[in-house]
């Protein structure tokens, strides 16, 4: 609690709403790289010309499709592309460009150069035309308003639709050779565009789905704008170049307005011609260049190359499907197609441990560690003595339950391997919510409650998490089938802030009751929270109010409580 409430009608309000926000949170994922990736080919049968625009479904690497530049056909695959299907041209003439909805998966749009614009609803297992316009076009995006897409024409105009492609409406353009547009996936109806010509280049923004554009702001160097995508979540956006002598990636981190050169990693003189970005991976951008593919695990700020055992050849499309089978595709100059290789597993040794204990993992793909983990049971770690391509030597976590061990790497899952726990394990619960504060006005109680339902004594710990730092608390045996209350206050008395968590050796239920006492009421108000057994990265809270009447005001926090070992950095949206 940041501070007494001053009314008995407000903290009636106020704790309701702090029950919903008894969470804990870990530190985020720290930024990395990942030098060591595999790839195989899954080449599109008659394509002859360039890969110039490629995409796989969010979150379903099985589901791509591909544009060859010259060819009539659009190439779609259902199995990560083993095997392609074709979908001539209604027109007769070249495809030009893909684009996935970003609020609804697997909904793609496709152009051909008589702009003749097709959707599908099934990630390109078959596709139906909707509308045409007046060509030229060069390339489509879309925004979270699931029916809102801009089309960049190349002279000055801009298409924009409101109904899926249905229909198109042609706005006059300040850009000349604008080829670069990108919806923000968290914004509806706001888009981005560039110039692709040899000027002072300018970046232009619309907020209402394409009809008006302005300038925004203007990147530092004179240069061709090859792609441009913006990442999830309030992220940066980014803007490509394929002009010889310059930076090749600019990064603005407030909306377009402001323009930094992002190419840290890049090889100098490289040429990126497109940028990938998955909802589904918020963190992580991709770019296709004339020498190699590089990802960025930090919202682009810098770049490793993820090469790997790809041919050394110029890219000329990418796309990521995101999400723990994160797959990505890249097109090159030549007609090939690449795809990465998810790791895995093909044993470990011993089978059986205790947690603390040293095992080894041995399978294929598993790359070089950075901005990996392995997850036990859904328990995560990162304490690995080593990890190689093919081995990786891990402490079995605290918490870890008997059951399936994975590998988690950047570029995917692996298959998990069975793995028994043969030593009492430990179980975790987190309540991010207490105060013992005490003033004129009265005090406040705070209790931890633990149930043991199981049919062994449980032996529970008690820590309390303050401003100031960690308070051992008591320790409990809890017989079967028992229950016990602690009084927070007897260890940690008149603070504002107390977050505890409670250990146990057995599986036990902990809950969190605060009381509010009065000089005149005793306990005149109350409320109760469950703990979470578990940190995250991400959490909702749906209730919340700050609303002032003559009857009374309510007053609502948000109580984060951190359990990791290292320093959070949380951010909070509010949605009204």
């Amino acid at each position: 609690m940041k501070s007494l409430l001053n009314r008995t009608t407000t903290f009636l309000a106020a704790v309701t709403l702090l029950v919903a926000a008894c969470v804990a949170v870990p530190p985020p994922a720290p930024a990395a790289t990942y030098n060591q990736t595999h790839w195989v080919k899954r080449s599109i049968p008659g394509a002859a010309g360039s890969i110039r625009d490629i995409q796989v479904q969010a979150g379903t690497p099985e589901r791509v499709s591909a544009v060859v530049s010259g060819s009539t056909n659009l190439y779609s695959s259902q199995d990560g592309g083993t095997t392609w299907s074709q979908t001539p041209s209604l027109s007769g003439t070249p495809f030009l460009a893909l684009a996935e909805s970003k609020s609804i998966p697997g909904e793609f749009f496709a152009l051909d150069s008589n702009v003749y614009t097709y959707r599908s609803v099934n990630g390109g297992g078959s596709w139906s035309k909707v509308s045409s316009f007046a060509p030229p076009a060069f390339s489509l995006d879309t925004g979270p308003n699931p029916n809102g897409l801009v089309a960049t024409t190349g002279v000055a105009s801009i298409q924009y639709t409101v109904d899926k492609a249905s229909s198109w409406n042609s706005v006059a353009s300040p850009m000349t050779n604008s080829r670069a547009v990108a919806g923000d996936p968290d914004t509806a109806d706001v888009f981005y565009a560039a110039e692709h010509t040899a000027l002072p280049a300018p970046v232009y923004r619309s907020g209402n789905g394409g009809q008006t554009w302005a300038v925004c702001g203007s990147l530092p160097n004179t240069v061709h704008v090859t792609s441009m995508t913006v990442l999830p979540y309030g992220g940066p956006v980014l803007a490509a170049t394929d002009t010889p002598a310059v930076d090749c990636l600019y990064r603005s981190n407030d909306g377009g307005v402001n323009w930094a050169a992002s190419a840290t990693g890049f090889p100098s003189g490289t040429k990126v011609f497109s940028l990938s970005v998955s909802g589904t991976s918020p963190y992580i951008a991709y770019a296709a260049t004339d020498k190699g593919v590089f990802a960025s695990y930090d919202y682009g700020t810098s770049w490793s190359d993820i090469s790997g055992d790809l041919p050394a050849k110029g890219y000329r499309s990418v796309s990521a499907s995101g999400g723990p089978l994160n797959a990505v595709f890249v097109g090159a100059h030549d007609g090939t197609v690449y795809r990465t290789i998810s790791p895995f597993l093909t044993g470990i040794y011993p089978d059986s441990g205790s947690v603390g204990d040293l095992v080894t993992l041995s399978g294929v793909n598993l790359g070089s560690g950075s901005g990996s983990r392995v997850s036990f049971a859904g328990v995560d770690t990162t304490d690995c003595v080593s990890w190689s391509d093919d081995r990786v030597r891990v402490y079995v976590p605290k918490g870890a339950q008997s059951g399936g061990v994975a590998v988690i790497t950047p570029e995917g899952c692996s298959n998990a391997v069975d793995f028994t726990i043969t030593s009492p394990v430990e179980y975790n619960w987190y309540l991010a919510e207490g105060c013992t504060g005490i003033s004129e006005e009265g005090n406040f109680e705070t209790w931890v409650l633990v149930q043991n339902p199981g049919g062994s004594t449980a032996t529970v710990t008690l820590t309390y998490m303050t401003p100031g730092g960690v308070i051992k608390g008591p320790s409990l045996q809890l017989d079967p089938n028992t229950r016990q209350s602690v009084n927070v206050a007897d260890t940690v008395d008149n603070a504002w802030s107390v977050s505890t968590k409670v250990e146990s050796n057995h599986p036990v239920i902990a809950e969190r009751s605060m009381y509010w006492n009065t000089p005149d009421v005793y306990r005149q108000a109350a409320h109760d929270s469950i703990g979470v057994s578990a940190a995250s990265k991400t959490w909702y809270l749906a209730e919340g109010c700050t609303g002032i009447s003559e009857e009374g005001n309510f007053e609502t926090w948000v109580l984060v409580q951190n359990p990791g070992g290292s320093t959070a950095t949380v951010t909070l949206t509010y949605m009204t």
